[in-house]
């Protein structure tokens, strides 16, 4: 510590990091608060003070689905080259484990995944998320079943046990394998100081009862069961959620007891010059489990025959602070070094290290790079852990990533078309796009439910000749109710995606999904206008090679976008979109404004038309009347 006429000055540990002003546990007297804890006979007391919660954690309200793409600013949320999803207000729960899911890799190689619902039996989102998360597993390991995706997807996250039964209706013992995709964690009754190691060794020990039929006596009965455990998976995916007041409790209790140690640790640290505090974490970044008959001894220390799983994603529970209700989740995600690029905390003032950001925390569409420590970061008021994803380090699969390839048969398969199956395009795999061809895309939307989310009912895609290839009506699923069909703009009417009533080629969202991602795979260069707004509202990301936005072309920095009904009738004299939006004739004129550009570009005339543009339409105020030949000398 520096003295400075009396005054001490010490180093902020989060001097450079977004939580600088914030302490490292909320407190009101810390002298109190260490003596509540240290006395065994008191129960956990929660801060009830304000809470000062980050604003990357805080609940997002703002919907980029409602916004047009010209109105809404993706990079004042994101500053890193990692891509989230805007989740749905229907299945709020989904998003995080998903994303959780796809950051372990193992789920991106496989061939494919199921269907995913919402779980309505329950309100809690904590319960939601634990049933969504269970049902997840469950389904893609049925679905996959004994191809070599399912084999390899239960190698990768499923823990087997061998159970010791007996009923204790009749004493009979018997033996049974259970095998589960997620460990749910068994809390200790007692709030004393356990570390979570110990908590974890005893949920992957821990003997059980349940009511079951008996094998003798025919009967339902209780039998108690003592568990060994087989084999232990690639990832070990732990249920952390504290879904009672109980388990909150023992939260509570757990996190005081580090934020004391760490007080204690962070004023003898500070007190000595040169020296860095080192961070402690309920939560251990990486856990070393040794098996031995079926047993299993977890700690932080490396011993020999032991197996070390490190912390690679985290879904995180966080609320407002004023109850321990928590409000929506959150994603922290350990990035390989490749994705990380050369993001690095500029060094303290009081400190020569610097320290990388090897995290990133998602919430919806806010994405921030943080430290270690930010991320394993855990506070009883508002933030607790979830589910957690700890990987083998020997089977990491983060380092060396294949995707699985999609075939070209997703163009002819059945995923459940529900049209008129004779307005189908036919295409075969020789007539589909290759590497480098054009194909320009449009996409139209209706409104859902009473937030009036932004969802894709129709796509099409036409070659550069003009001929339309790929031209789907796309079902709402049964979760959502559709709000407005838009018609004036979008053309759909609630007849077209009726299944008894549709004339038109209707199809799931998946199986649209699935031939884009074919042509996004076979390198094709989509053309379009406002790209970026449609394939944000399909959750694809589509790099910035793979794309010619029309609406960015003719542009001038500083002024508003253009619409294509506007470049349209002032570059081709042609109306369009005069009753409802087309897809098919708006993906049409967008391919020959991308074929206009070139040519003005080609003339070194582009500059001109632009400005030429701007003018006539300033003047006209944006309206199509007359010619636009009489525009440019009015």
């Amino acid at each position: 510590m520096r003295m400075v006429q009396f005054v001490g000055y010490a180093p902020n540990p989060r001097a450079d990091t977004p939580l600088r002003a914030f302490n490292i546990q909320p407190y009101s007297n810390l002298s109190s608060t260490l003596h509540k804890v240290n006395t065994a006979s008191e129960q956990p007391i929660r801060d009830t003070s304000p809470q000062s919660i980050p604003k990357f954690y805080r609940r997002v309200h703002v919907r980029p689905s409602r916004y047009n793409n010209e109105e809404f600013d993706y990079l004042r949320y994101n500053r890193t080259e990692l891509i989230p999803i805007e989740s749905q207000p229907s299945l709020p729960q989904a998003n995080a484990v998903l994303l959780a899911s796809n950051f372990v890799r193992c789920l991106r190689s496989l061939d494919e995944g199921g269907r995913l619902f919402d779980d309505k039996t329950h309100t809690s989102l904590l319960l939601r998320t634990r049933s969504f998360a269970q049902f997840l597993s469950n389904r893609l390991s049925e679905e996959l079943g004994e191809l070599a995706a399912g084999v390899e997807y239960r190698k990768c996250f499923e823990t087997t046990f061998g159970l010791n039964n007996r009923c204790v209706r009749c004493s009979e013992q018997y033996q049974s394998t259970e095998k589960r995709f997620t460990l749910q964690i068994a809390y200790p009754a007692s709030g004393d100081n356990v570390a979570f190691c110990n908590v974890l060794e005893k949920s992957l020990n821990c003997p059980e009862q349940s009511e079951a039929l008996c094998q003798k006596c025919g009967k339902m009965a209780r039998v108690t069961s003592t568990r060994r455990v087989r084999s232990l998976p690639n990832v070990l995916v732990v249920d952390t959620s504290a879904t009672n007041q109980a388990e909150r409790a023992f939260w509570t209790s757990q996190l005081q007891n580090e934020a004391s140690s760490d007080c204690e640790d962070l004023s003898t640290s500070l007190g000595q010059p040169g020296e860095e505090y080192e961070w402690t974490h309920y939560i251990p970044p990486a856990i070393n489990i040794k098996m031995a008959d079926g047993i299993c001894t977890v700690s932080e220390t490396v011993h020999e025959s032991s197996t070390c799983f490190m912390l690679r994603c985290a879904v995180f529970a966080v609320g407002d602070g004023s109850d321990m209700e928590p409000t929506h989740l959150v994603t922290a995600v350990r990035v390989k070094p490749a994705d990380r690029g050369n993001t690095l905390l500029s060094p303290s003032a009081g400190s020569s290290k610097m320290k990388e950001r090897g995290w990133v925390v998602f919430n919806e569409f806010v994405v921030t790079r943080v430290t270690e420590n930010e991320a394993l970061h855990l506070d009883a008021n508002w933030k607790l852990p979830c589910i957690l994803y700890y990987v083998q380090l020997e089977s990491d699969p983060q380092s060396v990533e294949v995707r699985a390839s999609i075939p070209a048969a997703v163009f002819w398969t059945d995923f459940g078309n529900l049209g008129a199956q004779q307005t189908r395009l036919m295409v075969s795999e020789e007539t589909l796009p290759k590497k480098g061809e054009l194909v320009a895309i449009d996409a139209e939307f209706i409104a859902l439910n009473k937030e009036g989310t932004r969802a894709v009912a129709r796509v099409s895609c036409v070659r550069e000749d003009g001929t339309c290839f790929l031209d789907d009506y796309i079902r709402p699923s049964n979760s959502d109710t559709v709000s407005d069909y838009l018609t004036a703009w979008s053309g759909i009417e609630a007849a077209d995606l009726d299944p008894e009533l549709s004339t038109r080629h209707l199809i799931s969202l998946k199986g649209t999904y699935l031939k884009l991602l074919f042509l996004l795979q076979q390198g094709v260069i989509f053309v379009g206008h406002g790209l970026s707004s449609d394939f944000n509202a399909l959750s694809i990301y589509v790099p910035s090679d793979q794309m010619r936005d029309t609406v960015h072309l003719f542009y001038l920095p500083g002024q508003r976008m253009i619409s294509l009904q506007f470049l349209a009738w002032y570059l081709f004299e042609e109306s369009i979109q005069q009753t409802a939006h087309d897809s098919v004739e708006d993906a049409r004129m967008a391919f020959r404004l991308y074929k206009r550009y070139l040519e003005l570009s080609e003339n070194g005339k582009l500059q001109s038309v632009i400005t030429e543009l701007y003018e006539a339409g300033k003047r006209l105020n944006w309206k199509m009347n007359g010619s636009p030949l009489q525009a440019d000398t009015a």
